[in-house]
């Protein structure tokens, strides 16, 4: 599919115990929906179904809680 703007989409699976950092640029917003079960998003639990908008933020960290499947979308 082909998108006509500053974005990149990444996908994750995490285990409880596990995560990742994305450092992000100045002026950028990201989008973090929760396909499947519970994480950590900056520390906050976000669970199945729910999405996290991100502004003025220099890093985002997912961690696994019980498990989890995430989207994340780097707007520009």
């Amino acid at each position: 599919m082909t998108i006509h703007t500053d974005a990149s989409m990444y996908a994750g699976l995490f285990a409880s115990g596990e995560s990742a950092e994305l450092a992000l640029a100045a002026g950028r917003h990201v989008w973090v929906h929760v396909a499947r079960g519970e994480v950590k998003v900056n520390g906050n639990v976000v669970k199945d179904g729910d999405g996290v908008a991100l502004t003025d933020e220099t890093k985002l960290t997912i961690e696994g809680t019980t498990g989890g499947e995430v989207l994340v979308f780097d707007l520009g």
